[in-house]
């Protein structure tokens, strides 16, 4: 059995999305950053560390990033993925 997974407190301004997931005020979860690129909150953290990941920054006392640039690194992966290795 799996601990259920931390949300954050505070609903974060339009379009901008914090490291956890966090619950709407009509009860439904929204994907924070990590959900967002299919990682734990705690394995982001890390990767935020060496620099890998969306670029973030401070928003308070916490890490935000525009839901917009978390889209193009999800596309950038795709393409990296997809394009044809150099041999």
């Amino acid at each position: 059995m799996t601990a259920p997974r931390k949300l954050a407190r505070q609903k974060p301004p339009e379009g901008i999305v914090y490291i956890d997931d966090y619950e709407a005020e009509d009860g439904t979860v929204s994907p924070g950053i990590a959900s967002r690129v299919g990682v734990t909150p705690s394995t982001y953290r890390k990767w935020r560390m060496v620099g890998k990941g969306p670029q973030t920054f401070p928003l308070g006392k916490r890490v935000a990033a525009r839901i917009a640039v978390i889209d193009a690194w999800i596309a950038e992966q795709e393409q990296r993925a997809m394009a044809p290795s150099a041999a």
